[in-house]
């Protein structure tokens, strides 16, 4: 069966339709998960403008800012729409994705979408350059809005754990760190002692906290901003999956959605 999943507004209170990117795509897992493997999938998120939406943006030849990213296998022939709001957001779990064999769910994501080579490329360099021959650890450190409004892990509860797991594991040589707080880099490289690398990327900072869930696309002032924070967060998203280890943030879509899409990833922790 072929289907379209067209993304809209979660709720009337949304600012634009779906979520944030790591969302979006835990959202297409999702509708995958709810499909049988001969099944095709197409997202929709030209009808509905999304987080990655840029108007008058030619520079992929299209409208659908999913394809910024990624191509699509197939387009659908027959209509058979799905949405946001209904079937997708059944079947896994938002908190605490565990570590499991995910290929079949890989295989459907595979077979209907495939990262855009320029992406494709840049992640691919970046791991030969930094990662594959370094045991490495991930951390997603997810705090700004998340802190401030539904009271997760502060920080420091992040550098207790982390210094648990290098203790656990005296291999590891360094961390890459995935976060949407600039000053959380900071502090951790004050205390802990192995290298630290990450992506540079738009992050709150004591200027602009970001304490509001839509701040980092309302102050981001960028030209394609939208197209840039959806951007750097499927990067971090990939490379947190290309770890040896990694330390996911207690409630996240990005870390879940790395654990998924992940082949390399030896050993997971939970904060």
């Amino acid at each position: 069966m072929d289907k379209i999943l067209q993304f809209q507004k979660v709720t009337r209170l949304n600012e634009f339709a779906g979520v944030g990117m790591g969302g979006n795509i835990w959202i297409i897992l999702n509708s995958l998960m709810h499909s049988n493997r001969e099944d095709s999938l197409y997202v929709d998120m030209e009808t509905h403008s999304c987080a990655c939406t840029e108007d008058n943006f030619n520079k992929f030849n299209t409208n659908n800012c999913w394809e910024y990213y990624y191509d699509q296998m197939k387009k659908p022939n027959t209509i058979n729409i799905v949405t946001n709001t209904s079937e997708p957001v059944r079947g896994l779990k938002y908190k605490n994705v565990p570590l499991i064999d995910y290929s079949d769910l890989q295989y459907k994501f595979n077979k209907n979408f495939k990262l855009k080579d320029y992406l494709k490329d840049e992640l691919d360099s970046y791991y030969n350059k930094n990662l594959k021959y370094k045991i490495t650890l991930g951390v997603h450190i997810r705090l700004t809005d998340m802190v401030q409004h539904l009271k997760r892990a502060p920080l420091s509860k992040y550098l207790i754990r982390i210094q648990e797991i290098l203790n656990k594991n005296p291999n590891i040589e360094q961390l890459f760190i995935a976060t949407d707080d600039h000053r959380a880099i900071e502090e951790v490289r004050k205390h802990i002692s192995i290298p630290i690398i990450y992506h540079e990327a738009f992050r709150a900072s004591d200027d602009d906290p970001h304490t509001n869930p839509y701040d980092r696309h309302n102050k981001n002032i960028r030209e394609n901003a939208n197209y840039l924070l959806s951007l750097e967060c499927i990067k971090e998203i990939y490379t947190l999956s290309m770890c040896n280890f990694l330390l996911r943030a207690d409630v996240s879509a990005m870390s879940n959605v790395a654990t998924i899409v992940s082949t390399r990833i030896k050993t997971l922790y939970k904060l």
